[in-house]
This record gives C-alpha cells, structure tokens and sequence, in this order.
C-alpha cells in the first residue's frame, strides 16, 4: 500500500475552503467484524420485522386481540435498536469518509451508499490535530500499533477533543492532518505513540508537552501526598454517561407492564396461560430490569487512579460491584499485578 497520502485521497481546494474525499476503508483483516456486526443487525431487524407482518395480515383480515396489537411499539424498538449494528457494520464494510473545511468550520460527514450521517464539530477554535493508530497488548509485551487503523482528532482549547475521521492507514490520516492545518491555522500535527505512552510532535513541533489546565467544570478530585499521588472522578450520575440506557429501560419496562397486562387479560379471559409465551415474558423482564441496574451502577460508580511507590493502581467502585487493577514499575522491582 503506497505511503503517499494524495494517490488515495482526492482533494479540491478553492480559495480558503478545501474538500478531502476519503476512498472505502481499507481494512481487509478487520472485515470479518463489519461482516458479524452487520449478521447481527440483520437478525435483530428481520426478526421483528417478521413479526410484524404477521399482525399486519390479521388486522388485514379481521381485528385481532388487544394483546396482539400491543407487541407493536416493542417490535419497532427492536427495529431501530437493530439498525444501529447493521450500519456499523455497513460502514466497517462500505463506508467512506468526507472532510470539509468551509465557512470557517470543519465537517465531517459519513457515506454509505446513499445514505449520508454528518458527525457535528463544536464551532470552537482548534488548537491542534492528534493522529494516532490502535495498538494492541499480548501479556507484559509491549504495545504494538496497528497502523492499517488509526484516528484523527481535533484538539480544542479547552482540552476537549473530537473524533474527525477513523478506520483510515495512519500515514494518509498524518499527511491529510499536516494539510487541514494550513486552512485551520492549528498547531502542528501530534502523532500519538501509545508505546511510550505519551505523544510526540511531528518534524517541526514545538511546545507539544506544555500542560493543560483543568477544565473549570471539572470535579475530579486531585490528593496528592509524599510518595504519589491520587484522583478520584465522582459518581456521573444517571444523567451522565448512562441517561440513554436509563431512559430506554424505562421505556422497555414500562412497555413490559401494558404488555404482561395484555396478556393477563387475555390469559383470564380464556381460561389459559400460554407458558412458552409466559417464558418468554419473564426473559423480556430480566432484560428490562438488567438494564436499569447497569444503568444505576454506572451512574453512581466512583473511579480512582493511584500513583504511589513506583505502582500505578486503577479501580471502580459501584453499588453492584467493584473492581482494582494495578501494575508495579520494573524499575522499582515490582511486577505487574
């Protein structure tokens, strides 16, 4: 595969605005994912798809029972939760990116055939491009980058960053990165080296390592001490990173209530209970239930991250469960814990 950027990607520059077309990603080794991503997408959508035929028939035919109609709202939810793999695995597949600097804002838009998702870049000013490529970990041996994959990121004032293409080789995304800064008027690009666990600038950089202040809206607690030193990020609360699994097991829960109704209803009207139907049920509860407590346990779980003599300590703690991991430095004679 050729290192040269501009034989893969087509650029078009007018005045001040620039447009950069990104052919299909490259990934030939990871294509097995998008292929089990997408299998599981298809099963989630068809299957409630199916479903939903059928009742489409007897209404057709005659009005059915109140409990045949109500599974309706929850088959629908099924086909929207199932497209969010299948276009995953469409985009791992076929999907190709469009990056656009015009009107002094950067955009970003994903393709899949004819269908087109523009991912929003905060209209604040950027303060540099970070390229890095994925890596993995065998056991204690060190990181290895996969450079077939890799990432480009803006970096804004305030320390926030923003994810502007992946799945891309991490030369083209380098010398595409070093190109959006003559429009964006950014820093030099930084090339994100996971083995050495830190970032270092391309040729030419400067003041790459320069410290960032914390955010003002940050509640992260900092206790430092002789020997290290400790952060402690508080519980996000259920409005935090897990409001959306919240309020959709309310929403599967509440359906589960008009729709045991339902089939209770019906269950005494005709002197019978459907047990595989009855099974079936009770497995949609746990569902439900199970959601709502993962969303509870993230939302009021504590992280910690610990320096201290020569070992660096992570763990969460929540009300369900908790869990620590630590790692000694070799050179204070520790070892991985």
């Amino acid at each position: 595969m050729s290192s040269d950027w501009t034989c893969h990607i087509r650029q078009e520059c007018v005045g001040s605005e620039a447009r950069f077309e990104l052919p299909v990603r490259p990934l030939d080794p990871l294509r097995l994912v998008g292929v089990g991503v997408t299998v599981v997408g298809v099963v989630f959508v068809v299957w409630p798809l199916g479903w939903l035929w059928q009742i489409g028939r007897k209404v057709f035919e005659g009005w059915p029972e109140p409990a045949e109609i109500m599974p309706v709202v929850f088959l629908l939810v099924f086909v929207a939760a199932g497209s969010v793999p299948l276009l995953l695995g469409l985009a791992i597949l076929f999907g190709r990116c469009l990056v656009e600097w015009k009107d002094g804002q950067l955009h970003c838009t994903e393709i899949i055939g004819a269908f087109r998702w523009h991912r929003r870049v905060p209209p604040k000013p950027i303060r540099r491009l970070v390229v890095g490529a994925a890596s993995t970990q065998i056991g204690n041996a060190a990181s290895r980058e996969r450079q077939v994959f890799a990432v480009l990121q803006a970096q804004f004032d305030d320390g926030s960053k923003k994810v502007v293409v992946l799945g891309y080789p991490k030369d083209w995304l380098v010398g595409l990165a070093h190109e959006l800064c003559g429009y964006i008027g950014a820093k030099p690009v930084v090339i994100s080296t996971p083995a050495v666990g830190g970032a270092e600038s391309a040729p030419g950089g400067g003041d790459e390592t320069e410290p960032l202040d914390q955010p003002a809206a940050s509640n992260v607690q900092l206790d430092e001490h002789a020997t290290g030193l400790r952060l402690v990020v508080p519980p996000a609360g259920v409005q935090g990173v897990s409001k959306g699994l919240f309020l959709f097991g309310l929403l599967w829960c509440g359906f589960m209530i008009v729709f045991t109704a339902g089939m209770a209803t019906s269950a005494l009207k005709n002197n019978k209970i459907e047990w595989g139907l009855a099974a079936f049920v009770i497995g949609f509860w746990a569902v439900g239930l199970g959601m709502l407590a993962a969303a509870i346990n993230m939302g009021r779980r504590t992280a910690t991250l610990t320096v201290a003599g020569g070992a660096f300590m992570c763990g969460n703690k929540g009300p369900l469960r908790g869990k620590t991991v630590g790692m000694a430095s070799k050179r204070a004679g520790g070892h991985p814990g």
